[in-house]
């Protein structure tokens, strides 16, 4: 597992130093992303990267740890934030535990104190990391499923077309029959098959109809019967699916065999 990755803020670049040497050479799991004198450039910073842990001074020039403190809480970036001050003040503490702050540590900070609540703080990311693991697996199985139940479906729904191509079958009769809302199966037939239920339809009807045409056994309005189409509609349908008519069909089928 990767080490979680620490923001020090302090505006004594001495106690910014010692922090950081600290924590990368003492604690085990957590690396010092960055160090900043001032709560304004560690803001810039979480903006555009990735943090798990903040410690901050409470007062500084510009933005303070409190400041900093309110901004993680508000934007809910889910960092883990230590208040290390100088200050006994009360209401420091009281401000920062209002904005989420997991430790409130007075200077001089003992090493040992710092580094136990750093580990409480890590046994809390395992925690949250391996919620945000099982949540992603549970979706992605979630949507396997889902996938899955989605191509037995369609599979049902075309064997019915393949089936009974040759009655008046609606969007709506297929859709009843996979217990599914027109609306909902019209999206999810064109989703897995790449073609709408009409276009669909057609296309098994004018491949049966090409099929029956090159037998030679059965007239063109005999086919148009056997494909689920009154005659002079089959026509119309034949030539836009082929760009010809059934009887250039047949004529050209002729010719090849002469």
């Amino acid at each position: 597992m990767a080490d979680y990755l620490v923001l020090v803020i302090d505006d004594n670049k001495v106690i910014a130093n010692s922090l950081s040497k600290f924590i990368e050479n003492e604690v085990e799991g957590f690396t010092v992303a960055e160090h900043f004198s001032d709560g304004s450039e560690a803001i810039d910073y979480i903006d555009k990267n990735h943090v798990d842990v903040i410690i901050t001074d409470v007062k500084m020039h510009n933005v303070s740890g409190i400041d900093v403190a309110k901004y993680v809480c508000e934007k809910d970036l889910g960092i883990e934030v230590i208040i290390v001050s100088a200050y006994k003040d009360f209401e420091y503490a009281r401000e920062a535990m209002d904005y989420g702050v997991r430790k409130y540590l007075v200077k001089p900070v003992l090493p040992e104190e710092l580094e136990n609540v750093l580990k409480k703080i890590k046994n809390i990311l395992d925690v949250k990391k391996d919620v945000q693991v099982k949540d992603a697996q549970s979706t992605e199985i979630t949507a396997e499923q889902n996938s899955m139940k989605d191509e037995v479906v369609i599979q049902k729904a075309i064997d019915y077309i393949n089936k009974n191509y040759m009655h008046p079958i609606s969007l709506a009769d297929v859709a009843k029959k996979v217990y599914l809302s027109e609306f909902y199966f019209s999206k999810l037939f064109k989703k897995q098959i790449d073609k709408s239920f009409t276009e669909y339809l057609v296309q098994v009807r004018m491949e049966k109809a090409l099929e029956l045409l090159k037998t030679k056994k059965y007239k063109i309005y005999e086919i148009s019967g056997m494909v689920g189409y009154e005659s002079n509609y089959f026509v119309k349908v034949f030539k836009n699916y082929t760009g010809f008519t059934p009887r250039e069909y047949v004529c050209y089928l002729e010719e090849s065999d002469e």
